[in-house]
C-alpha cells in the first residue's frame, strides 16, 4: 500500500513541530513538507517533485487567509 502524502501550512511554529511529529510517527503517511506562510507554501509546491494527497493549512496565516491561498491552489492544481 502506498503511503499518503502530507504538507502542512501554519504559522504557530509549536503546534506546526507537533503535528509534524505526529504525522511522522504514522506508518501510513508521509510529510513530505511544512510551511509558515502561503508564500512558503506556494514555492515549495512549485519545487516540489510529489505534490501533497492532503494539505492541512491554517486559516489565519501572516500573508494571506486561508481562504485566499485555497483559492490560488485550486486555480494551480485543480487536480
Amino acid at each position: 500500500m502506498n503511503s499518503i502524502s502530507i504538507s502542512i501550512v501554519d504559522d504557530q511554529q509549536l503546534f506546526l513541530q507537533g503535528l509534524a511529529a505526529l504525522i511522522k510517527d504514522i506508518n501510513d503517511f508521509e510529510l513530505l513538507f511544512v510551511a509558515e506562510t502561503g508564500t512558503e507554501l506556494q514555492e515549495k509546491l512549485h519545487t516540489a517533485a510529489l505534490l501533497p494527497d492532503i494539505l492541512l493549512m491554517d486559516m489565519k496565516l501572516p500573508d494571506m487567509n486561508g481562504l485566499q491561498l485555497n483559492e490560488q491552489l485550486q486555480k494551480k492544481y485543480p487536480s
